[in-house]
């Protein structure tokens, strides 16, 4: 991780995350373009966001990984 991106503490767990990060709770639901969300995906990265909010109910954990894998 890049040390110049600003990172905050994650509760009181110890972790330290990136300040910016992208909510991904539309990310599973269909989408008519497969590379638009690889290009969000890639436009966060290059903005500096490196942390991806998911949690199961979003149903956005296969979306990033596909982007991860192609990016």
């Amino acid at each position: 991780m890049d040390p110049a991106i600003p990172q905050r503490a994650l509760g009181r767990s110890g972790i330290h995350v990136p300040a910016l990060g992208v909510g991904t709770n539309r990310w599973g639901l269909r989408v008519r373009e497969p590379d638009q969300l690889l290009s969000v995906y890639s436009a966060a990265l290059d903005a500096g966001a490196h942390l991806f909010d998911s949690a199961e109910i979003y149903r956005s954990e296969k979306p990033i990984s596909e982007c991860m894998r192609r990016d």
